[in-house]
């Protein structure tokens, strides 16, 4: 086996009640008569009793209840040992717990009615942090280490052992412990029967225990609600910070529920900058909140925020437990920045042999670090860490640079990717125009370059169309219109060129943002 535990749970008092603590609704009641090695699981067993691993069953005669004296039902575990020749031993077995929050250097009371069948060489009750429920409503064999040497320390690594009994006559006895003092704060009662392992004699040996009528007396531990995002506390922690689309990841493992009411739920929304909130979700969940929760995966709006912002979120995780069905709650903000905001300079090249520079625009100068990688994507060489490239080609072509900036304040990142547009002069091409501009002699502007919507047209000479061509010379647009819409048109190079009539009056190059 691997070992039989592991659920570490944290112990911080947060609500302190004296109490003879026995479960309600029932205890060992019959799981489905007809097949009573189904599954001992919280579920059937009722609020705060588990079966630690295995296959525990009720039997046809005893309590119905494990604290009651009357009824038919009772607790059973069984263990074995096989040999398969030498020193090749296997255990199997049953155990169960009850959920009893101790506190260390407080005093306990303990009885409980055992009985034994088959083999039977110790009864284990042991104070522990270290027992994982079975939730599950199928059979789960447990394996156990073979331990030779038969020490129980190497199944139960962490715990005060309160009760070994290493007799019995095969009646119902009735064993009692007073005044147990833990020496650390435990969670769990866990009552395992165990056989040792004769290695002077390979005989296979089985053992059943049956447990009934358990009070457990003393100070009940405290419900406590753990809250853990990316793993900063939220004792400690009002909030944590990232970046736009990164994870987020809830450890709620150290929450004690003492009432074992065992539901909880979480609850998220966006906190606007008007201070309104939006995009609500909520979802419940059953059982303690054992194993990580990736937030990012359950929101389904995403924890992100535009680039050049920052976006508040806040997470509320809330438990109904206690014996007086208290509300526990916890909350945490998440402050998710958004990567630098910037643009290109529109940088033409009209002849190949020249060379040029590609800029990032509107950032200030300070705390930003740059990445220019050749390309549409970052799996390249890094070519530059300043905020521009000096780039030569002796080729007509429509190079592209891709460029990393981060915020190195909050190490956040935005990626985009520019062009540069190399042109061959006096081509036959529908750029042979393309050059040096000389719009002034014919008093004719087109603005805004870059450009994002419309493109503007102003001429002091009239003119009747015009045309604008992609990098590969295809039509896209002709129009007559003084404001042209280029929303349609793809990020990159365009050439416009403006007639009247039939006669090329310039040609100019734009980059559509």
């Amino acid at each position: 086996m691997k070992k039989l535990i592991f659920i570490k749970l944290l112990f911080i008092c947060n609500l302190l009640l004296a109490s003879n603590y026995q479960p309600t609704n029932g205890s060992f009641e019959n799981v489905n008569g007809a097949q009573p090695h189904e599954a001992f699981t919280k579920q059937h067993l009722g609020n705060s009793w588990y079966a630690h691993k295995g296959t525990p069953d009720s039997q046809p005669n005893g309590f119905n209840n494990v604290y009651t004296t009357s009824g038919n039902r009772f607790a059973h575990a069984w263990h074995r040992v096989e040999n398969f020749g030498g020193s090749n031993w296997k255990r199997t077995g049953e155990s169960f717990f009850m959920y009893y929050p101790m506190q260390a250097g407080a005093s306990y009371n303990l009885q409980f009615k055992l009985k034994t069948s088959g083999y039977f060489d110790h009864f284990y009750v042991i104070a522990t942090n270290d027992a994982t429920a079975n939730f599950s409503n199928s059979n789960a064999t447990h394996n156990m280490n073979t331990n030779i040497s038969n020490n129980i320390n190497n199944v139960i690594t962490n715990g005060d052992i309160v009760v070994n009994r290493t007799s019995t006559n095969g009646n119902w006895q009735q064993i009692t412990v007073n005044n147990f003092t833990p020496t650390q704060n435990y969670t769990k009662l866990l009552f395992i029967p165990y056989l040792n392992i004769n290695t002077s004699n390979a005989t296979t040996k089985q053992g059943h225990v049956y447990v009934d009528d358990v009070h457990f007396e003393g100070q009940l531990g405290p419900s406590y609600l753990s809250m853990v995002l990316n793993g900063y506390d939220s004792n400690d922690h009002v909030g944590i910070t990232i970046c736009s689309g990164d994870e987020v990841i809830l450890d709620a493992s150290k929450t004690i529920d003492t009432h074992e009411n065992l539901a909880y739920f979480i609850q998220i929304h966006q906190k606007n900058s008007n201070g309104t909130t939006s995009k609500w979700f909520t979802k419940w969940y059953q059982g303690l909140p054992y194993n990580l929760i990736n937030l990012s995966q359950i929101y389904p709006y995403g924890f992100t925020s535009p680039e050049g912002t920052t976006t508040e979120y806040h997470i509320k995780l809330a438990m109904n437990s206690g014996p007086s069905n208290s509300w526990f709650e916890k909350q945490q903000r998440i402050i998710v920045h958004g990567g630098p905001s910037f643009h290109f300079g529109a940088n033409l090249i009209a002849t190949p042999g020249y060379s040029t520079t590609r800029k990032v625009h509107g950032l200030p100068n300070n705390n930003f670090s740059y990445k220019w990688y050749e390309g549409t994507s970052t799996n390249s060489n890094v070519i530059s860490t300043a905020n521009q490239i000096y780039i030569y080609k002796n080729a007509a072509g429509n190079y592209p640079y891709t460029v990393t900036v981060t915020n190195n304040l909050t190490g956040c990142s935005t990626t985009k990717t520019t062009y540069v547009l190399y042109m061959e002069k006096n081509s036959t091409d529908p750029h042979e125009e393309l050059g040096p501009q000389r719009n002034s002699e014919k008093n004719i502007k087109v603005f805004p370059n870059p450009v994002i919507s419309t493109l503007k047209i102003e001429s002091e000479e009239e003119f009747t169309s015009s045309k604008i061509y992609d990098v590969n010379g295809v039509l896209i647009i002709e129009t007559k219109e003084h404001n042209i819409n280029v929303n349609r048109l793809k990020k990159g190079f365009y050439v416009i060129k403006i007639y009247n009539n039939n006669s090329l009056l310039t040609t100019n190059k734009f980059f559509k943002n």
